[in-house]
C-alpha cells in the first residue's frame, strides 16, 4: 500500500491542515475575548417627549397618574351621561382672588328659552399684553391660560378619551341672580369638545 501526498501551493496537505487546525483555535480564542465579541446591534430608546409643565394654578398632585386613572373610572361609570367632578384640582385662594377680579366686569343680561343669566364678555378676548387687563385682571388670565395649557388639555384627553383639543378659548363667566336659571341641555355645538364649569 503507497501513500499519495498531495501538495498544495508547496505544502504538503497534512501539514496545510494541522496549520488550518491550529488557525481556527486561535480564532475561537480571539472571539472568546470580551473585547472581540460581536455586540448585538444597539437599540434605539424612543424617547418620549417632556410633560408640558403643569401651570401653578392647579394642585399637580390632582394632575397625576392615580388621580387621573380615578377620575377616568369615574368618568367612565358616570350616569345618565359622562361626567367627572375634580374636587381640590385649583388653588382655592387663586380662585377667591378671580371672583374678585370677574366682580369688576361689566356684564350682560341674556335670556332665552334656556337661560337667564348675566353673563360677561367671552374671556378669551382679554388681552395679557394689554396693561389694563393684565393690572386689573392677573389671576383671571392666569386661570384662563391654565385651563387652555397644554398640561391640562393633556389631562383632558387621558380622562375622557376625547380628540385632540386645540388652545382655542371660548369661556365666560355667568351671574346668577335671584329668578336666574339654566335648564338642562346637552351642550352640543359643532365646534366643543368638552364642557367644563367651576
Amino acid at each position: 500500500h503507497r501513500t499519495t501526498m498531495w501538495w498544495l501551493h508547496g505544502t504538503s496537505i497534512s501539514s496545510y491542515l494541522l496549520r488550518r487546525r491550529r488557525q481556527r483555535r486561535r480564532q475561537r480564542r480571539l472571539l472568546a475575548a470580551p473585547e472581540l465579541r460581536q455586540q448585538p446591534p444597539a437599540r434605539r430608546r424612543q424617547h418620549k417627549p417632556p410633560s408640558p409643565p403643569v401651570p401653578a394654578f392647579f394642585n399637580a398632585e390632582k394632575l397625576g397618574p392615580a388621580a387621573t386613572a380615578a377620575a377616568r373610572s369615574a368618568f367612565a361609570s358616570a350616569y345618565p351621561y359622562t361626567y367627572v367632578q375634580l374636587a381640590d384640582l385649583l388653588d382655592d385662594t387663586r380662585l377667591r382672588a378671580v371672583r374678585q377680579e370677574l366682580s369688576k366686569l361689566h356684564r350682560t343680561f341674556k335670556e332665552t328659552d334656556l337661560f337667564k343669566v348675566y353673563q360677561t364678555g367671552d374671556l378669551g378676548n382679554l388681552d395679557r399684553s394689554d396693561p389694563t387687563h393684565a393690572a386689573a385682571l392677573p389671576q383671571t388670565l392666569a386661570l384662563r391660560d391654565a385651563l387652555y395649557s397644554d398640561a391640562f388639555r393633556a389631562f383632558v384627553r387621558r380622562v375622557t378619551g376625547c380628540a385632540p383639543l386645540t388652545g382655542q378659548t371660548d369661556c365666560s363667566c355667568n351671574v346668577y341672580a335671584r329668578g336666574s336659571h339654566l335648564l338642562c341641555h346637552d351642550d352640543v355645538i359643532g365646534t366643543r369638545c368638552v364642557s367644563y364649569i367651576l
